[in-house]
């Protein structure tokens, strides 16, 4: 019992950080036999310190247990939850990009309507593992989570409880790009290839703005 409580963070019952990692591994992205997209999410809260300084950590603590709660509850069953450190949590799962991020949204959405004067700052990243690849541990989420981590940012940096979504390169480079920049980059290269701007089941390409949440749908 005392081996299996050390993975989880004492406070919210989520992963910690190390078993995050071994977990989101050993469940979601060793080899597998059919191609599979991987979906990060980053959250860090908005407000938080303030919640802390004039309400006391009591209260700070059930923020941070209400927040694990939205998360479990918006997440799949086959999601990975984990907290990070601090007021910094992270959701991993296997599924459509666009399906993940109407999970982030759904995400903000409830961390918004906790009685805690809170808001979350969300960043998402999605990459596909070809079939029968096995990806280096723990580089291949590192770079997910960075990369999702960078777009969290962009989120805050923007007023914070919104969603954004940044993009992993193939070739190796990381880089974060505005979902507009994005969206008119995919639709380029699908209309270069397709003669028409499609994407999954006859969804036009573009940038969702929609309660917070901006991000590029495939």
């Amino acid at each position: 019992t005392d081996l299996r409580n050390s993975d989880r963070d004492p406070l919210t019952g989520l992963l910690n950080r190390r078993s995050f990692y071994n977990t989101v591994h050993e469940h979601l992205v060793a080899k597998q036999e059919v191609n599979v997209v991987v979906n990060v999410t980053m959250v860090d809260l908005d407000k938080f310190k303030r919640l802390n300084d004039s309400q006391g950590h009591a209260a700070g603590d059930a923020a941070l247990a209400g927040v694990a709660t939205v998360l479990a509850e918006c997440s799949g069953p086959g999601a990975v939850l984990g907290r990070l450190g601090g007021e910094e949590f992270v959701v991993a799962d296997l599924g459509a990009a666009s399906r993940h991020v109407s999970i982030a949204e759904r995400i903000r959405a409830g961390i918004a309507s906790l009685p805690f004067s809170i808001t979350g700052s969300v960043g998402v990243c999605s990459a596909t593992i070809p079939a029968g690849i096995e990806v280096e541990h723990p580089e291949f989420l590192e770079r997910l989570i960075h990369v999702a981590d960078d777009a969290m940012y962009l989120a805050k940096r923007s007023g914070g409880d919104r969603v954004d979504a940044g993009l992993l390169r193939q070739r190796g480079r990381d880089a974060l790009q505005s979902a507009v920049g994005l969206a008119r980059h995919q639709a380029a290269e699908r209309a270069r290839r397709c003669g028409r701007l499609r994407a999954g089941r006859g969804r036009d390409v573009g940038v969702v703005d929609h309660g917070g949440l901006r991000g590029l749908l495939v």
